[in-house]
């Protein structure tokens, strides 16, 4: 299936204005195609790899995690990289956001 570059991005740009900040993975991974099968999984926790609460991990894809408000969201982001799960798992895109 071809992504379509303006519609990911209005639609990011949607999600960023009006959604709680606990759906924002869910939004994210729904504008890029994610299956709506891999998104209840990834809610319910049973596709969910992340080792840390709050975190949300598809493995071979994405590491997600949230960070406070005024937090370092690229010195976070780095010491993710770093941490075994994301090797383990070959995950190919760590996200952090506040």
């Amino acid at each position: 299936m071809a992504i379509n570059q303006g519609k990911v991005i209005d639609a990011l740009e949607s999600i960023c204005k009006k959604i709680d900040p606990s759906e924002f993975i869910y939004q994210f991974l729904s504008a890029y195609g994610a299956a709506k099968t891999t998104i209840s999984r990834l809610r319910d926790g049973s596709r969910n790899i992340a080792n840390t609460v709050g975190d949300t991990s598809v493995k071979k894809q994405l590491y997600f995690r949230p960070v406070d408000k005024g937090e370092d969201v690229y010195a976070c982001a780095e010491a993710l990289k770093s941490e075994s799960v994301i090797a383990a798992n070959d995950i190919r895109f760590v996200v952090v956001t506040d």
